[in-house]
């Protein structure tokens, strides 16, 4: 395979990077020309898909475009195959009315209406990040599989540090640690090993000046694509953790918070 071949196999799968051939993956790790252009064609990737979070939608928008579809197939109205798209200056196109109600269509049969959904930007931040790590496109400051060593490693940097972190969580393996940035800001990531080759990234961030920024104690849980999400604040720190792993895994490790979340609603 030559490194325009693998480009062409890479260029595909740059989101999913595991779904790409064998051999071009190989390819890309001893040549760094082609290395770099995949970290590059990445980068700019998760950026479009991330943009994709900044859309408004109506409420609602789902069901009456299914709605609307459905009226038309009804009352006989096929889009015509041949139909052309170009009309005099002035004149509707009638057939683009039938191509966004089949896309949409599309997009709730394949369940990806969560794109259209508008998270903080420092979530969508954050998430860029986590699939960085995981997929070997941005690499880690320190490595150790111990927490208490990748915090020590980290204080020095002045970047946020956890503290106060479910022991279910600290007790957990980990892979590394790196300084980032979030809102503009200095702020760290922790990788811990939640399920075999499923790492869970803690990023750990000042939660002051950041729009949307977490406010409870207790976590908040959310899914993007196969990623599982939980958000939480302590004190004048916010944190993220996102994971492949399954979504059961990932809360356990807060039992004990949202327990004492009960407790001190019945208190």
């Amino acid at each position: 395979m030559t490194p325009e071949e693998a480009r062409l196999h890479l260029d595909a799968c740059t989101l999913r990077p595991g779904d790409a051939d064998a051999e071009a993956r190989a390819l890309s790790g001893g040549d760094p020309q082609l290395q770099a252009w995949v970290e590059k064609r990445t980068a700019t990737d998760e950026k479009m898909a991330d943009a994709f979070h900044a859309a408004p939608v109506p409420s609602g928008l789902n069901d009456r475009l299914l709605a609307a579809m459905m009226a038309e197939v009804q009352a006989g109205e096929a889009p015509a195959a041949a139909a052309p798209l170009e009309k005099e200056k002035g004149a509707p196109v009638a057939s683009m009315s039938w191509l966004a109600l089949a896309a949409a269509f599309t997009l709730s049969a394949l369940g990806l209406w969560w794109v259209l959904q508008q998270p903080p930007a420092w979530q969508g931040e954050a998430l860029a990040i986590a699939k960085g790590l995981s997929a070997g496109t941005i690499s880690l400051d320190q490595t150790s599989p111990e927490y208490a060593q990748l915090v020590a490693a980290l204080q020095p940097t002045g970047a946020p540090t956890p503290a106060g972190l479910p022991t279910d969580l600290t007790a957990l393996s980990t892979l590394g640690c790196k300084v980032i940035e979030i809102n503009g800001q200095p702020a760290s990531v922790i990788c811990f090993m939640l399920a075999p080759g499923k790492p869970a990234h803690l990023i750990t961030f000042q939660a002051q000046g950041v729009s949307g920024a977490p406010r409870n104690e207790t976590p908040l849980y959310a899914v993007n694509g196969d990623w599982h999400l939980a958000s939480w604040r302590a004190g004048d720190r916010a944190y993220f953790l996102a994971t492949q792993a399954d979504e059961a895994k990932l809360k356990a490790l807060f039992a004990w918070m949202d327990s004492l979340s009960w407790v001190k609603h019945l208190a």
